[in-house]
């Protein structure tokens, strides 16, 4: 990922208390920034099917498009993006506040900003939009993936690739 780019998530927990008061707590997590400067735990990557065997980790950003049968003028491929979150000081904080086992995170919610594309391996470059739509977002159970360095150019085999998921 590059280090300088923003990933910018913020997770939401509602948390059970045992006096049962919930009690809403916020913490922004972002390389370098929060919850300190020394914060180093996200880790992503985008893989696309036009390019199966190499990674988008140093992009600097994710991207997502449908699959070539569900979208035909799609002629970049699919696109997949994950994110990885190293949660351990979020729970040594929350363990901090409210004591170790007890409260319980009962939601997060995961906040992106789009922007258009400016290279062409896109799929909005060219003839093609940009459009909105749903976004599926799956747990994996494997967060052992590598986040690799590659870019549009030069791309890097390095890391999670399509091929591999």
């Amino acid at each position: 990922m590059n280090r300088n780019s923003l990933l910018h998530a913020t997770v939401l927990a509602a948390l059970l208390l045992p006096s049962l008061a919930e009690a809403v707590t916020t913490i922004t997590l972002q390389q370098g920034v929060s919850p300190t400067a020394a914060y180093a735990g996200t880790a992503d990557t985008f893989v696309s099917s036009a390019n199966s065997s190499n990674n988008f980790g140093g992009a600097g950003a994710l991207a997502v498009s449908a699959a070539t049968a569900v979208a035909p003028a799609n002629t970049k491929g699919e696109f997949q993006s994950f994110i990885r979150f190293d949660l351990a000081t979020v729970k040594t904080a929350f363990d901090a506040e409210f004591g170790a086992g007890a409260w319980t995170l009962t939601s997060a919610q995961l906040q992106l900003t789009a922007t258009s594309p400016n290279n062409a391996i896109f799929n909005g470059s060219g003839t093609l939009t940009n459009t909105a739509g749903n976004i599926d977002v799956r747990w994996m159970a494997n967060d052992s993936w590598v986040e690799g360095t590659g870019k549009p150019s030069p791309l890097a085999t390095g890391g999670l690739s399509f091929a591999s998921i």
